[in-house]
């Protein structure tokens, strides 16, 4: 056994990482080389002393002696923590697991303490943050190129908005000629007008008189609008600051893909630590104070006062039977008078020091009176919460991804920065509440886009949408329309036309597809604005107009006599009217010119 003894101890002694355990008793059973080096502690100060009085009181040791304290209550057997210890120059970041050590002997397993097991990773993380200022570095560089990119998209949708409301306007004044009565444009260019791709015309000249007319059948009528995009999450998972403080360490990149429960940021918690330490002393005494308010008919103080009230009901009877003894005395002649009266007086005396020790007892149970008690409860409560608020608070400083999904780039409009507009970096000083950063949920995906302030009353929640794009072209995606903004764009007030946002979100993807798809990726939208299956359309000649009044001439098929209907027009198109009411699938319109 003594053999085997040295063979552990040389191990230990040569093992590159520290190794600290702990008996059931809390004293410290094994402390190496390495666990000396790391700590700064000496093995002679710290091997067979308990664990509290060796580490509890140093400060630079806080982050060390939580774990080791969340090892010996927690239910779970190992804990695997990065934690850091010292202060200003001289921090460390050690990567620590903590385990039971357990006695299988009995045939169930016994707690029997606690084994820490650490390493130096200080190298290691300072070699990380250079790759990530590296890597913030070139990001940056890539943003100016995508802000850049963005002025030219910007450019092209105020062109194309241009040229839109040009075709509208010249739309408009095409209308309004041919429904003035310009009935002397030549047959084959009315038939070119109108198309076989809208009207099914049928043309009818009797003998009698020379009119061209069609007849009305139902046909489908779509009207769309393009909207140029970009893919988004669906949703968008902001995260907030638990603290104030300085954030201590940033451990992933935007754009970086994370998984429910990764660590994104740790946050410096020494001045929680303090606030910690501050209310745990208040928990105490309050704890303390409500405890013996709880039980104040047992207090000490009530009990000396209610010793101190009986040996003082004890001495007045003695006084009483003095002054009754020197009474009959007297009376008797036995003894002087002035005995009499001092007894007289030393009963007196005695009453007074019955009343004073009396009102002392009331004062003493009235510190235990209902009042008394709300209020240490009150104040044990308050301390309570106090101390639970703090160790929440710290609990959280370690702050991981609630969702899976992506970091979002600061420039997406704010989002994944802070109220400030400041990427996150080590040291940068946050307020509780701030937003730190915000992760797209990558279980659905959307398109934001804008539109002119003409089609902005043509959308709909809803309403169907073709989504397309260069770099899936190849994807049949559909979507909805889901939000549509009652506000113009900030960036509409900058000399361009008002826009409006749009958003729409994509039906349930495939995995597949989703491999394909990458937030910011440019998407084009077809937005499905008007779709009616057996609309009635006439060529825009052949409807008239004056003032309020709306009509077409119409030739009965019996008679051939030829009637002015009144009609309601509805959508227009650049060569045809829908009709709403006034005519019927296969009533014979005469068009304009005859």
């Amino acid at each position: 056994m003594r053999q085997e003894s040295l063979i552990y101890e040389s191990i230990l002694d040569n093992m590159n990482g520290g190794v600290v355990t702990l008996g059931a008793d809390g004293r410290i059973m094994t402390y190496n080389p390495a666990a000396a080096e790391v700590l700064g502690l000496a093995r002679e100060e710290v091997v067979g002393k308990p664990f509290a009085e060796v580490f509890l009181d140093r400060e630079h040791l806080d982050d060390f002696n939580q774990v080791i304290v969340d090892a010996i209550y927690d239910v779970d057997v190992n804990h695997q923590r990065v934690i850091e210890i010292g202060s200003g120059e001289t921090t460390r970041s050690l990567a620590l697991t903590t385990s039971y050590l357990q006695d299988v002997r009995s045939g169930e397993p016994r707690r029997i303490g606690v084994i820490a097991i650490f390493s130096d990773i200080t190298e290691v993380k300072e070699l990380r943050d250079a790759e990530l200022r590296l890597a913030q570095s070139v990001k940056a560089q890539h943003d100016e190129l995508q802000h850049a990119y963005r002025q030219i998209e910007e450019s092209n949708r105020a062109l194309a908005s241009a040229m839109k409301r040009g075709r509208v306007a010249a739309i408009f004044v095409i209308g309004l000629f041919l429904a003035a009565g310009l009935y002397a444009w030549d047959a084959d260019i009315l038939s070119t007008f109108t198309g076989p791709s809208v009207l099914a015309s049928d043309t009818r000249t009797p003998a009698s008189e020379s009119l061209r007319t069609m007849v009305v059948r139902p046909q489908r009528t779509m009207a769309t609008i393009s909207v140029s995009g970009q893919l988004a999450p669906r949703r968008e998972v902001a995260i907030t600051s638990p603290i104030s403080g300085k954030v201590a360490a940033v451990h992933f990149q935007y754009g970086e893909h994370v998984a429910a429960g990764q660590l994104l940021i740790t946050l410096d918690t020494s001045d929680v630590k303090r606030e910690l330490r501050d209310a745990r002393a208040v928990y105490i005494k309050a704890a303390q104070r409500f405890g013996e308010v709880e039980n104040w008919g047992d207090n000490i103080e009530v009990a000396r006062a209610r010793r101190a009230l009986s040996k003082a009901r004890l001495a007045l009877e003695t006084r009483k039977n003095e002054l009754d003894e020197t009474a009959f005395l007297l009376k008797q002649g036995i003894i002087p008078a002035s005995e009499h009266e001092n007894a007289k007086r030393q009963y007196r005396s005695q009453q007074l020091d019955y009343e004073s020790v009396r009102q002392d007892l009331e004062v003493a149970l009235a510190k235990g009176s209902p009042e008394e008690k709300r209020v240490a409860r009150l104040e044990y409560d308050n301390a309570r919460l106090r101390l639970e608020e703090l160790e929440e608070t710290l609990k959280r400083a370690a702050i991981e991804a609630p969702v899976t999904g992506i970091v979002l780039q600061p420039s997406r409009g704010g989002t994944g920065q802070s109220d400030q507009g400041e990427s996150l970096v080590d040291g940068r000083t946050v307020a509780q509440g701030e937003r730190l950063l915000t992760i797209g949920d990558l279980g659905g995906m959307s398109v934001t886009g804008q539109v002119d302030e003409v089609d902005v009353a043509k959308l709909r929640l809803a309403q169907a949408v073709d989504v397309s794009g260069d770099a899936f072209h190849d994807l049949d995606l559909k979507g909805t329309v889901v939000h549509v903004s009652s506000q113009a764009s900030q960036s509409s007030g900058s000399g361009g036309p008002p826009s409006f946002e749009v958003t729409v979100a994509l039906g349930d993807l495939s995995e597949t597809d989703r491999q394909r798809l990458r937030l910011g990726m440019s998407a084009d939208l077809e937005i499905v604005v008007y779709d009616k299956p057996d609309a009635l359309l006439v060529p825009i000649g052949a409807v008239q107009t004056r003032g309020d009044e709306t009509w077409v001439r119409v030739r009965d098929r019996d008679t051939g006599e030829v009637q002015r209907i009144a009609v309601h027009a509805g959508v227009t198109t650049l060569d045809a009217v829908e009709i709403v009411s006034g005519l019927e699938a296969g009533d014979e319109v005469v068009l304009a010119g005859t």
